[in-house]
């Protein structure tokens, strides 16, 4: 067993090697745009993303108010923004303002 120090370190190692990035990216991303736009089990929100390199181009899908509507659009993606959330879910807070989404 790893010092207890080195116990992060250790755990992050073994996960490294059984992630699916893309899944991985995949949800992070989904997980963003929900806590972004206010969705919950009651809210109709949709994204569907997929990893392009460092970008995932996603398709985000709305029924607020009786009213659908879809959007296309990508974000860049690194390391960095797969560890802060936060860097995810301000990129999509800019997408979404410049399309006159209220979040």
């Amino acid at each position: 067993m790893p010092k207890p120090e080195n116990k992060t370190n250790y755990i992050c190692s073994i996960l490294e090697k059984i992630n699916h990035k893309e899944t991985y990216v995949q949800a992070v991303t989904e997980r963003a745009f929900l806590k972004v736009m206010g969705g919950d089990c009651k809210t109709p929100l949709d994204i569907y993303g997929e990893l392009k390199g460092h970008y995932i181009d996603f398709i985000a899908f709305t029924a607020i108010n009786g009213t659908y509507k879809e959007y296309k659009n990508s974000l860049s993606f690194n390391e960095k923004s797969a560890q802060d959330l936060s860097i995810i879910e301000n990129e999509i807070k800019n997408i979404f303002s410049k399309a006159n989404i209220k979040c």
